[in-house]
This record gives structure tokens, sequence and C-alpha cells, in this order.
């Protein structure tokens, strides 16, 4: 007897594409086509094709379908006749396409890979991207509402002889990415997506310098969800920003340094009832911090740069150490002081391609941060934010002008300088 061979629909049911896809100009544009022929569950179909176009490569603008290429085989010979053909001849094909999956679709997928990883821009093009912006604005939490590090930065940016951008701090105290809060926190800190669209729409900067981390952890041992809604978080800031035409750099968090609460009762252990930037866990570098900024550096493929100031603190602390066993940055392990400051702004000014030890005087430096703090505080009230207790900025007209006299007692500095 005769076989009925059923035709298969010509709609692939996986991923709803009609089977003319498959219809191209020549056998060569198809099997490139099928290269890059993404869903797994297809790959069988795709090879399929493959060996169709193979078999039949002096046909133009052929439908190919998977009825067709089965269809001829069977018809061939006496085995369109016999059962046993189909119990032979299904597991064979299988086996068939399995072969040819794994020989051609595993390393097209490889390549394809290799080719998807943007390579790491080198710092002088790091450099470059910063210092073509108009207007920088920072994010992060207290550790960049500080500012000390940006008042570096921007010393030696000038120090270098080169021009600085307009640096505007929008760092915000308490403030994470991933809204997350210690239940003892006088008040839940802020979330910075809930003022990230007023940034970016009255600030209207070229570039985002982005830091945060220290407080997203929330001062708990490791936690995988706490660890998800962080990553959620800094991948919503850079999607928002790409779809606004606005280039991103991420800045690792610092360390938090455990040994500055050394024999102070403040670090907590892990089967402690509670924790909070009073009490923090006592490996809340190693097991949280340290994670955080290696997936930070891991991001580099998506957005202008990933400048790790994590490893530099931690080597710094290390080496200082070694002189003085109770050096310390930050004396409550998470706020730097204005040496730790100092070395944030060097390390951020060395991965742009800029001599860290060529900067301006520390009069010169603090003229700036002064400027930029007068500027903060006018961005954060204009702005808006949740966080209780920050002091108001002034108005547009009175920030101008203190802005103004700040100008010339610094550009009077450089001159005496000269």
């Amino acid at each position: 007897r005769r076989v009925a061979i059923a035709r298969l629909p010509l709609r692939n049911e996986l991923n709803q594409q009609p089977a003319n896809i498959w219809a191209l100009p020549d056998a060569e544009s198809l099997l490139r086509e099928t290269n890059h022929f993404e869903n797994p569950f297809c790959r069988g179909a795709t090879v399929i094709n493959r060996i169709s176009i193979l078999t039949e490569n002096t046909r133009k603008q052929t439908r190919f379908s998977r009825t067709r290429f089965l269809g001829n085989f069977l018809r061939t010979r006496r085995f369109a006749f016999s059962p046993w053909a189909w119990a032979l001849a299904s597991p064979l094909a299988l086996a068939l396409a399995g072969f040819f999956m794994s020989a051609i679709s595993m390393p097209m997928s490889a390549a394809a890979q290799d080719a998807a990883v943007a390579p790491k821009k080198s710092a002088a093009e790091i450099g470059d991207v910063f210092l073509a912006a108009k207007r920088v604005c920072f994010l992060g939490d207290s550790i960049t509402y500080h500012g000390g590090f940006i008042a570096t930065l921007e010393s030696v940016i000038v120090a270098n002889g080169k021009r600085a951008p307009e640096l505007i701090n929008v760092g915000l105290s308490s403030e994470t990415c991933s809204g997350d809060s210690e239940p003892i926190h006088p008040f839940p800190r802020p979330n910075v997506h809930e003022r990230f669209a007023r940034v970016i729409a009255k600030a209207k900067p070229d570039l985002l310098v982005v830091n945060y981390g220290m407080n997203d952890g929330i001062y708990h041992p490791f936690s995988d969800d706490r660890f998800k809604r962080y990553k959620d978080g800094v991948n919503k800031i850079i999607q928002q920003a790409n779809d606004s035409g606005i280039k991103v750099i991420l800045v690792t968090p610092p360390p938090f340094d455990a040994q500055a609460l050394a024999n102070t009762g403040k670090l907590a252990p892990k089967d402690a009832k509670e924790f909070s930037w009073k009490t923090p866990y006592e490996n809340y570098d190693t097991e949280v911090i340290q994670p955080y900024a290696q997936w930070i550096l891991e991001q580099s493929e998506h957005v202008v740069a990933c400048i790790d100031i994590h490893s530099k603190v931690t080597a710094d602390l290390v080496s200082l150490r070694e002189d003085d066993p109770k050096f310390r940055y930050a004396h409550d392990g998470v706020h730097l002081d204005k040496k730790g400051h100092r070395t944030l702004g060097k390390t951020i000014a060395a991965s742009m391609g800029l001599d860290p030890e060529n900067l301006l005087d520390s009069n010169l430096t603090s003229l700036i941060q002064q400027r930029q703090t007068i500027l903060r505080d006018h961005w954060l009230t204009k702005i808006g934010h949740l966080r209780p207790g920050i002091k108001e900025g002034l108005s547009e007209a009175d920030a101008a002008e203190a802005v103004a006299e700040l100008n010339e007692k610094i550009a009077a500095a450089m001159k005496a300088a000269d």
C-alpha cells in the first residue's frame, strides 16, 4: 500500500513566520540567512533547509519547506511504498539532523556571540567621549552627593590643559536604584527612578556618570532578590538613557571598609536579627559589594565605559595599612573623607587617559567644589526629590550670580599660579 504523506503546515508553529521567509534570490543568500536563524527549537528545520539548498542550488526563487525535502526523499525508489521505510528513515533523519545541527549551528552561535560583544574602549577613547560632552550629570548616593571626587576630576581635566564639560552633581544622599530600604531606616530610601525622568528632562545632559550599589545591598547579607533588583535598576537607567540619546558611564561602588569599624561593636554577624547602615553585616564588602562591582564591570558592551574604583581603593587600603594599620578613608566604612574622594577622582581621571598626578592645587580645587555645590543644590531643588533634610538650593538667578563670583576667584587664582 502507498503510505499517505501528510503535508506539514507552511507556517512554523514555534516562531509563527510564514514559510516564504526561505524564498531568497539564490542558494548562497539563503545559506547566509539560515546561519542566523535564532530560534533554538527550529534548528532541525534550519538544517533540513540547508540540505535542500545544497541539493537544489540551481533552482532560483524557490520556496523551501520541510515537506518538500522529505517528500522528495520518500518518493524516490521503493521507500515511498514500504511501511518499514518509515520506521527506519525517521530515526535516521533525526540523527542526521542532530549531527548537522551540532556541526553547523553551534559554531555559528559561538561566532554570533563573539560578534555581539563590543570591544572595550581605550582610556583615550573614553576621555574623548567624556570631554566631547557639553553637560555631564553625576547620579549616585551620598558618596556622589559629597562631590569631592567630581571636583578632583575637574581639577585634573583643567590641569591637563583640557576643556572641562559642565559637570552637574545630582547625587542624592540615602538613594538607591533598586528601591530597597532597611526596615529601621528613618524614612524610605529614595529611589532614583522616582526622579530620573525629571533629571533627563530638566538638566538635559549629554552624558551620565552613574554610581550606585553601596546602599542597594541595604547593609544586609547577600540576597539574590536584592541583587536582581539592583541589576534591574541599573539596566533601567541604561535603557532610559539610551532611549533619550544620552551616553552612560558606570562606576563601581567603592569598597565597604569593615576594618574601619573593627572593635567598635557595630559590625553584625550573619545570624544577627537586624542590619542597617548603623550595624552593617560584617562581610558586606566581600559578599555583597564585590559581586555588585564585578557585575558593573561586565556591562561594558552596553555603555561607554565601566570604571573600577572598588579595586583601586581596596588596593590602596592594603598598601597604606602596611605602614599604618589604623589608616582609613571612611571612618564609618562607607563615607569617604577628603583623601578618599581625591583617590576616586584621580582614578576616574586616569581611566580617561589623563595624568591623575597633574591637578590644580588644593585652594583651586576647593573653589571648584564650592561652585559645584551651589549648582548641585540648585539642580536638586529644581529637579525635585523625596529625600528629607536636603538643603534647598538657590534660585536660578542667585545661583548664576554666586557661580560668576566663584569663577572670577578661580580665574584670579589660576592667573596668580601661572
